[in-house]
């Protein structure tokens, strides 16, 4: 997890920790929805949301608020901790 100390000794600002908080979540979300066998289309249809707001979060274009993330979770039938990252992690390059 990473500590205020790691971040200003490594140089990582927290804006460049939300980043790669919500590039993370987004690539665990497309991970599930993808194991599931569903498109982006099916799991928005399932969550009552925008498909394009789905892809937007998975892409880690925009935060995903918590009653977005809860309707996710549940769709996904999956864990929380599934698709919250490790602060340790770094988040791996998009497809």
């Amino acid at each position: 997890m990473f500590s205020l100390f790691t971040v200003i000794n490594n140089d990582v600002s927290l804006n460049e920790l939300d980043e790669i908080f919500t590039d993370k979540v987004g690539i665990l979300i497309r991970k599930h929805r993808k194991s599931k066998g569903l498109s982006i289309e099916a799991l928005a249809g399932i969550c009552e949301m925008n498909y394009s707001q789905i892809s937007r979060i998975e892409r880690g274009l925009v935060n995903c608020n918590l009653n977005s993330l809860g309707r996710i979770i549940w769709a996904l039938e999956i864990d929380p901790a599934d698709i919250i990252p490790k602060y340790s992690e770094k988040a791996p390059k998009m497809p």
